[in-house]
């Protein structure tokens, strides 16, 4: 009867575990910056990617690069973009895709162009003079 009731039990207690379900935690995939805006110049920005997947790069451009296509959990990512020479402003956009999870970036850049500006120097001019008392004196007469 003993034995019954301890085979009653573990049948039981593994009936109980084995209706568990293992949840996995849900996915994650943020980047520090949603859009990102360049001077003709060009230039370099460092995004930080947060995740915890294997997460890939896809997109950009010629004159738009990553250097990284692919990481996982928490990286950061490095953009470079080249000086515009052309007379148009340019976009592209990077997607960052983790299984079922994905995020843009989208990338500006303005026209480098002949914008030139000048600087102009303010100068203030300030005399002061003291005021004196001028007194008019006779003409064959000496200061005392």
């Amino acid at each position: 009867m003993k034995i019954q009731r301890l085979i009653f039990l573990i049948f039981t207690t593994i009936a109980v575990f084995a209706c568990v379900t293992d949840h996995p935690s849900p996915q994650v995939l943020k980047i520090s910056e949603n859009t990102l805006r360049f001077s003709g110049n060009g230039g370099a920005w460092k995004l930080t990617v947060n995740s915890n997947c294997e997460w890939k790069i896809t997109g950009g451009d010629t004159w738009c690069k990553t250097d990284k296509l692919e990481g996982s959990k928490t990286a950061e990512i490095l953009i470079q973009v080249d000086t515009n020479d052309t007379k148009a402003e340019r976009d592209t956009r990077f997607t960052f895709t983790c299984d079922q999870k994905e995020a843009e970036v989208h990338v500006y850049q303005d026209t480098s162009g002949n914008n030139y500006y000048y600087e102009l120097p303010v100068i203030f001019h300030s005399m002061r003079m003291k005021p004196t008392v001028c007194k008019m004196l006779p003409e064959n007469s000496s200061p005392k």
